[in-house]
């Protein structure tokens, strides 16, 4: 017989049908050291237990209680067609739970039908059942016409989209961790989109969009209608969040007044390196001191306007040879009016193989400077975005790596005339609002194929940047809302009430850890 032992289940939404049944329901669950949740059930009715979807990420549950560890799978969900509308006074659980080195047994338990709270459940011999319960299979088309019901009803009261393109299919850099380091992909025929095709795209969409991105992986500022884009959106729809990511060479005067002036949200500077003879090596074709100047020059423009918008943004590649810059990086980027920095691992690409500057291969170094970050930006006061630890018992001896400074950018910054400002106490950053999420998609594997659209190749219509299968193309013949909510999105929405996704969100940098989600 199994000792007492204790299990916490906490619950965030529950939805409901206009029946009054239940439709949506998220939550986490862990069990006290030495016993594992291995798989949960939803009793709806004697005889009818409905699998949760079991487990996915839940980090915020971290904070609350410490059992689940730095991996913290622990959440869970269920979406439930309309049924019988008796309203429970509390949920049925039934979970499969394992003790350390000991076969997994049912358990049965009862939590109140209330959200916001983490409740502790003492399970003992009443609550173990003689056999498990089979599971009640429920029928995919139902569940997804749930699931879309729910996503239009809440993009109907408020808006929730992203719209990610790019405008140009070139850059000017041939970074060595970029596709674009290989010349038969740099060279291939120039694709443009113009204002008219951008008015034409955006507009069927435009009532749900939240914030358009005007890059994925491309260089934006070579769009010779960027301006033109940038003006009319923003005067079309002022209430759009616009972003882009660039690497700084074509940040003119002009386009910086532009971008200030168009309310730009956020702008994202691609910068690896604290010297100019590692970021050249890293971006191949870049010039430190102009970037630095433009960077500056957009700086000042924010200041004048008297606004803080745009949140200037860092992109930092993490590489073996420059990860020992990144501690001093970050009072780089908080000179440079930094609102925060994201460290990411290079990203495995067909194109090129730099397999031997990936940190993976080397993780004590990079647990050891990952350290060294998170201390620097606590010092300085800056968001840092960076990836989680590596699991190694390894350490690592820095005495062999280069010495590095920041005389270099220090005396850019007073050939510019921009002077250090005078010392105060920083402190620690501010905690960031939680990111806005629409309750549909929360904690499942994956939100992006609930609030955002991609157009790669100024055509072809993806969930995310690094989701494989096309969802539809922009061939004249259909529009993004009609991609958006038809069959090939909601096949996507559908699968991310797996743990594992979609099969075409296999190799996702963000899946694997690659690119960092949450702060430190």
């Amino acid at each position: 017989m199994s000792r007492p032992f204790v299990v916490y289940c906490h619950l965030d939404i529950l939805g409901r049908h206009p029946s009054g049944a239940l439709s949506c329901l998220t939550g986490w669950i862990v069990a006290e050291g030495g016993y594992e949740v291995l798989a949960l059930g939803l009793e709806l009715a004697p005889g009818t237990l409905v699998r949760c979807n079991y487990p996915f990420f839940r980090g915020d549950m971290i904070a609350t209680i410490q059992l689940a560890g730095v991996s913290a799978l622990t959440g869970f969900n269920a979406i439930l067609p309309d049924g019988p509308a008796s309203v429970p006074s509390a949920l049925t659980f039934v979970a499969q739970i394992a003790a350390e080195e000991g076969p997994a047994q049912p358990w049965r338990f009862t939590v109140p039908l209330r959200t916001g709270r983490t409740h502790e459940v003492r399970l003992a011999a009443p609550q173990l059942l003689a056999a498990a319960p089979a599971w009640t299979a429920l029928q995919p088309p139902a569940v997804s016409a749930v699931l879309e019901r729910r996503l239009f009803d809440q993009m109907a009261r408020s808006r929730q989209l992203t719209l990610r393109l790019d405008l140009i299919n070139k850059c000017n850099l041939r970074c060595v961790m970029c596709h674009y380091s290989d010349e038969a992909f740099a060279r291939r025929p120039v694709q443009r989109i113009t204002p008219e095709q951008f008015s034409s795209w955006f507009e069927p969409l435009a009532p749900i969009t939240k914030e358009v991105v005007l890059s994925c992986g491309d260089e934006p500022l070579m769009s010779p209608h960027f301006e033109a884009i940038l003006r009319e959106l923003a005067a079309r729809d002022p209430e759009v969040r616009i972003q882009f990511c660039t690497n700084g060479m074509l940040l003119t005067e002009k386009l910086a007044r532009a971008i200030v002036a168009a309310r730009v949200e956020l702008v994202m500077f691609s910068f690896d390196g604290i010297t100019s003879e590692s970021l050249h090596r890293i971006r191949v074709g870049s010039d430190y001191r102009r970037i630095i100047r433009n960077i500056v020059g957009l700086k000042r423009e924010r200041a004048k306007s008297g606004r803080d918008r745009p949140r200037l943004v860092f992109n930092f590649v993490m590489l073996e040879s420059n990860v020992h810059e990144g501690p001093l990086f970050v009072a780089m980027a908080k000179r440079l009016g930094g609102d925060a920095i994201d460290f990411r691992h290079v990203v495995k690409f067909d194109l090129y193989d730099i397999e031997d500057e990936m940190l993976e291969n080397y993780k004590p170094k990079y647990n050891f400077y990952r350290q060294r970050i998170a201390q620097a930006a606590a010092a300085a006061g800056i968001e840092v975005f960076v990836p989680p630890p590596f699991a190694t018992a390894g350490s690592y001896d820095p005495a062999g790596d280069p010495v590095c400074t920041l005389d270099e950018f220090e005396a850019e910054m007073r050939a510019l005339g921009d002077e250090p400002p005078a010392a105060t106490d920083s402190g620690s950053p501010e905690a960031q609002a939680a990111t806005e999420r629409i309750y549909e998609s929360a904690h499942f594997f994956c939100d992006r194929p609930f609030n955002e659209v991609m157009i790669r190749e100024q055509r072809d219509v993806y969930p995310c940047p690094w989701h494989r299968d096309k969802m539809g193309v922009l061939d004249g013949s259909t529009n993004l809302q009609e991609i958006f909510f038809g069959e090939n999105f909601r096949r996507v929405r559908l699968a991310m009430l797996d743990p594992n996704g979609a099969p075409g969100c296999a190799g996702c940098p963000i899946k694997s850890g690659k690119l960092p989600t949450r702060s430190l």
